[in-house]
């Protein structure tokens, strides 16, 4: 027969000399999360909520014997949950709240008892349903000078704990959750009992039928095309908050299936179905889910068609740019799906360019999943706000993969070439005008495209002028392309392109506006080849 864990009274016989009567605290040592070696030479540490340090001790479940005996020593531990919330406490930082299992037995809920395992010392630790009317109780039995405890919605909160506490406490929630929503057989109705150490349940039924926990799977992916990636939100974030595509996946699916139908069905976007490539894989216990990460790209596009349009467009001026200049800006941004939200998935869907994500978030943030706060975007005179989830989400580890998945291109003499000058550089208000220029390598013969605009300049030459750091080293030089004019409107996020310069002909405003989109990825762009 197999052990079912009653309410601790009904096993007093367990728990000789100890005093039911009082709870105290007690914090377990932290063990930070394993790190695990990638094969494609990538050092990543455990994501959050998978740092579990517990050895689960599977052949324990249906040992009554051996688990009478952790039921009695005197060092087991529980991790309570009260409907839904786990205990914390709050000192210099959050941390769990783990209490000694033999001085709370009067708080636990009749048949709650799980056994979640053994610590690294062979510490047994369970996890419980607590009653209601005991949460001030615990809180104020386990209140330690210094430190706040209190009850916590660990989906909130959990970010904000070490990834090994995070784990334990949302183990015991899930389990928990699965064995409150599961105490009647959803086949006969019959009622069910725990089993397997709370690890199953069986029907109290003549036809008995055992029900174990079920793991809902749910793809997380980011799309790419080229040097975009394509982010979304849903109206219920914070403001600015964008993360990758995600959703469940389907019966008779594959999960490489069920990303390509998620993005489509969420933001318009086609997935080429042979680019879907798994990442790595979250535990989600909310209450069941693992999130299974993806790397896919747009499904291919129509280059030819794409150039045919670029030089349709570009035929109205006569300007510098060469073919690779055209192709990595025109032809690319040519090249991408637009998207067509889906209002009941998601409120916007859009792509960001690689440069415009990291100017934008900390390339240190990428280092670790240490729960830590979304990462914000730089101080900038614009209104926009934007987020993505922080190093304990693999939305954030997708992003950050795509980040740093382009070979980084060799550097000048002065380091300047890609990552310490901005491609776009112009004022955020006011009508001013403006210079598209190319900077260069007068050896290696690398070049970037940048666009300058001031309000400032009385003329397109001063702009130039006030460019002229950029070219300080004896190895680079800036090569005017074309001038024009650039209305920033930032009540209504608009900015527009338009005019000509007579010190430097007109610019190929087209190739403007894609350097300027991608800088300003809230911004509508419109391009006019008329005026002054």
């Amino acid at each position: 027969m197999l052990l079912r864990f009653s309410h601790l009274s009904k096993c007093s016989r367990l728990f000789k000399g100890s005093d039911l009567g009082r709870c105290t605290y007690s914090r377990c040592r932290s063990i930070h999360a394993s790190s695990t070696q990638r094969s494609d030479g990538h050092d990543f540490t455990s994501p959050h909520y998978s740092g579990l340090t517990l050895n689960r001790a599977a052949h324990i479940r249906n040992d009554d014997v051996k688990l009478k005996e952790l039921l009695g020593r005197p060092d087991a531990k529980l991790v309570p949950v009260c409907e839904g919330k786990s205990l914390v406490t709050h000192g210099e930082g959050l941390s769990w709240a783990i209490l000694d299992l033999q001085e709370a037995g009067q708080h636990l809920l009749p048949d709650s008892l799980i056994f979640l395992g053994l610590d690294p010392k062979g510490v047994p630790f369970f996890g419980a349903a607590c009653r209601p009317e005991s949460e001030e109780q615990l809180i104020s039995l386990t209140a330690e000078a210094g430190s706040e405890v209190r009850w916590v919605n660990l989906r909130k909160e959990g970010p904000k704990l070490p990834g090994d506490q995070a784990a334990l406490l949302a183990l015991a929630q899930a389990l928990v959750s699965w064995n409150n929503n599961n105490a009647f057989c959803g086949r006969t109705g019959a009622p069910t009992a725990p089993m397997q150490s709370g690890h199953a349940r069986v029907a109290v039924s003549p036809r008995a039928r055992v029900v174990y926990p079920r793991i809902d799977p749910a793809v997380i992916a980011l799309v790419s095309c080229g040097d975009y990636a394509l982010l979304g939100r849903q109206s219920r974030w914070a403001p600015g908050r964008y993360s990758c595509l995600a959703g469940f996946a389907e019966v008779g699916e594959t999960l490489e299936q069920a990303v390509g139908r998620e993005v489509s069905e969420e933001s318009g976007i086609e997935v080429d179905s042979r680019s879907v490539c798994y990442v790595a894989s979250q535990p989600w216990p909310f209450p069941q889910s693992l999130m299974i990460g993806f790397m896919a790209s747009a499904a291919p596009p129509d280059r030819s068609k794409a150039w045919a349009l670029a030089r349709q467009r570009l035929q109205v001026v006569q300007h510098m740019c060469t073919e690779e200049e055209v192709g990595s800006t025109l032809v690319e941004e040519m090249c991408l799906q637009q998207p067509h939200v889906d209002v009941t998935e998601l409120e916007d869907a859009r792509w960001f360019h690689r440069s415009w994500l990291s100017r934008h978030l900390s390339p240190a943030d990428g280092a670790g999943w240490d729960g830590s706060e979304p990462q914000k975007e730089t101080p900038s005179t614009t209104s926009i706000d934007f987020t993505i989830p922080g190093s304990y989400a693999l939305a954030h580890r997708l992003i950050h993969s795509f980040m740093s998945s382009q070979q980084q291109p060799a550097k000048g003499n002065s380091g300047i070439w890609r990552q310490d000058v901005r491609e776009v550089d112009i004022d955020e208000h006011g009508t001013y005008k403006y210079v598209l220029l190319r900077l260069e390598s007068k050896t290696s013969g690398e070049s970037r495209l940048l666009v300058r605009g001031n309000c400032r300049a009385g003329y397109h030459k001063d702009v130039l002028e006030l460019a002229d750091e950029l070219d300080a080293d004896s190895d680079s030089q800036l090569v005017p392309l074309g001038g024009g004019r650039i209305a920033f409107n930032e009540g209504d996020r608009t900015i527009s392109i338009y005019g000509y310069s007579s010190a430097y002909d007109q610019a190929p405003h087209d190739i403007t506006a894609v350097l300027v989109r991608r800088s300003y990825p809230f911004h509508t762009v419109s391009v006019s080849y008329s005026g002054y």
